[in-house]
């Protein structure tokens, strides 16, 4: 992060540099459930299909490249980061995305 002093009567401004790392396990341990395409999926169903050998659980893991936000600090709101190119727009709910 790098903040540049204003001129006068000015909004200061930043360059901020960042990068996303994510890791998640993928098991379905009976208590959550989540909405696909109108269908409710439990964990519960899940770990039945992982019983059957249908299903299993899996380990994701990943990190985004170095993306670059330079403009004025908000004074109230979120900082509109940049997405990724060609990004997933949408929710979790959405199957389009």
């Amino acid at each position: 992060m790098t903040v540049h002093k204003p001129a006068e009567s000015a909004e200061p401004r930043i360059i901020a540099e960042y990068q996303l790392h994510v890791h998640d396990r993928y098991n379905w341990d009976g208590d959550k459930s989540t909405e696909i395409a109108g269908i409710t999926v439990s964990d519960k169903r899940m770990g039945a299909l992982h019983t059957a050998g249908l299903a299993r659980e899996y380990d994701i893991a990943g990190s985004s490249g170095v993306r670059r936000y330079e403009g004025t600090v908000p004074s109230n709101g979120p900082v509109n980061l940049p997405g990724a190119p060609g990004g997933r727009d949408g929710e979790r709910s959405d199957p389009t995305r």
